[in-house]
């Protein structure tokens, strides 16, 4: 990620579990900060600490002012207020008290990334009981540019096949109107055991496989 030549904004980490996301986050506001390139001391929302050049995301809305979901780099710290240059170019002022609805966002979830469009993304490629082919389609498919997913030797043919299980969730409206509908999707998941088909690397834009260090 940091070796990735695109601006801040351009690149994004997606993730499928919330402790990933948090780990990754912290890991590479660690390297910044050994690196010297994030500044100033840190202000706490009591979960996460932030410095001038993070990248964050805002998890609440402020009517006219900012939204859940905007991301953006924080410009300026003063008086436990937080300069926030966000990515739609509109820059807003932040203030960074306990409880706030502000997080880290080198990385977030593959969930949340759904409408965005960044130049390059990285998958970080976990075996979660989350994940299906709907989710692998919303992280495939939010570049312009490349999509590069990462893991582990051992785990690769489990990430790649967690990330080929269907989304079965049914609504009971639709038992209810379809009592036979259950009995469909139950002969659907045999068949699809059935099939066995793989994912080859070719359909998962050729990930790069690392181990961690």
């Amino acid at each position: 990620y940091l070796s990735n030549t695109n601006d801040f904004k351009d690149k994004l980490i997606l993730a499928t579990t919330n402790e990933s996301i948090s780990r990754i986050n912290e890991s590479i506001q660690g390297q910044r900060l050994s690196k010297n390139e994030l500044k100033g001391s840190p202000l706490s929302n009591g979960q996460e600490s932030f410095y001038i050049g993070d990248r964050v995301v805002l998890k609440k809305n402020k009517k006219g002012e900012y939204n859940n979901g905007d991301f953006g780099t924080i410009r300026s710290i003063k008086d436990g207020i937080a300069t926030i240059k966000l990515d739609n170019n509109k820059t807003k002022e932040v203030k960074i008290e306990e409880g706030l609805k502000i997080g880290l966002a080198y990385a977030t979830s593959i969930h949340k990334s759904q409408g965005m469009t960044i130049n390059d993304t990285l998958i970080f490629g976990e075996d979660s009981r989350v994940n299906n082919s709907e989710l692998f389609n919303v992280a495939s498919t939010r570049n312009r540019n490349n999509v590069y997913m990462y893991t582990t030797k051992t785990e690769f043919d489990k990430v790649v096949q967690s990330f080929k299980r269907t989304n079965d969730k049914v609504s009971l409206i639709d038992l209810a109107e379809k009592p036979s509908l259950s009995k469909e999707l139950f002969e659907n998941k045999k068949q699809q055991k059935k099939e066995n088909s793989t994912i080859n690397q070719e359909e998962v834009k050729q990930p790069v496989i690392t181990t961690p260090t």
